[in-house]
């Protein structure tokens, strides 16, 4: 064996020493490592139960579902297909995007997808605080797949707004379709100045029979207790090897 091989092993071997003296150190110490979690423990139990009530977020959801009448759609996409104006992006969406439906904004996916943009969009929000002085805090989940459900959830923190919650979302949502239905009237019009018709109705209804009230506790006491675990565990660990350390150095 050549002398550089056997610098190699000494050094492999003093390391897989320093590991198991490591390890050893460790458990050596646990008593004081112990001590130290528990202190860390108790810390964090004793501020989780001093620092107040829970917070409560009460979450309110109903589905929205796409209707089978697809005359709207109809009489849209004609007016669409034959207009020179077809091409302004005054049509498009996120959500045909998103979804792959195609470039015809009024498919019947395509008006059930604006639809729920509409519905879900900041602007749709601020401008029915503006008129009714309601404010909701209202969210759509966009699944990764197109689908003819999607879940409308409404969120507060006041358990005394849960009464009215079901109704002010009802509210904002047929709110929010009347408006969708004018504008859709407006696109027709813009399409075909010669359009008459003032009833176009978005393929969109809100089924009231399946909504349910799920409380969700936000105190984060699990998290809380996890932490102070882990950091009793770190700073244990290393307040046992600096000693240690100082030991051997001193010896």
């Amino acid at each position: 064996m050549s002398e550089t091989a056997s610098k190699n092993d000494g050094l492999n071997n003093d390391d897989e020493i320093d590991l198991f003296e490591l390890i050893e150190n460790i458990w050596h110490s646990k008593v004081l490592i112990s001590i130290i979690t528990l202190v860390t423990l108790s810390t964090g139990l004793l501020y989780n139960f001093t620092r107040g009530a829970p917070s409560l977020e009460y979450k309110f959801s109903i589905i929205a579902h796409q209707k089978n009448d697809i005359t709207t759609s109809i009489i849209l996409t004609k007016l669409w297909a034959n207009s020179t104006k077809k091409d302004l992006t005054y049509f498009s969406t996120q959500g045909m995007e998103k979804y792959q439906l195609g470039n015809n904004p009024y498919s019947p996916n395509a008006l059930f997808i604006r639809a729920l943009e509409k519905l879900n969009s900041l602007e749709e929000k601020t401008q029915y605080l503006n008129e009714n002085m309601k404010k909701l805090n209202l969210n759509i989940i966009f699944p990764k797949k197109m689908s003819n459900t999607f879940e409308i959830l409404t969120t507060t923190y006041s358990q005394t707004e849960i009464a009215n919650l079901k109704t002010q979302t009802l509210k904002y949502i047929e709110w929010s379709l009347k408006r969708f239905d004018q504008n859709l009237i407006k696109e027709a019009k813009l399409l075909n100045g010669n359009f008459q018709s003032d009833y176009l109705s978005a393929p969109f209804y809100v089924s009231e029979v399946t909504h349910n009230l799920t409380v969700i506790d936000k105190s984060k006491s699990k998290l809380i207790i996890v932490l102070s675990i882990l950091l009793g565990l770190i700073t244990g660990t290393i307040i046992a090897l600096t000693r240690n350390a100082i030991k051997t150095r001193y010896s």
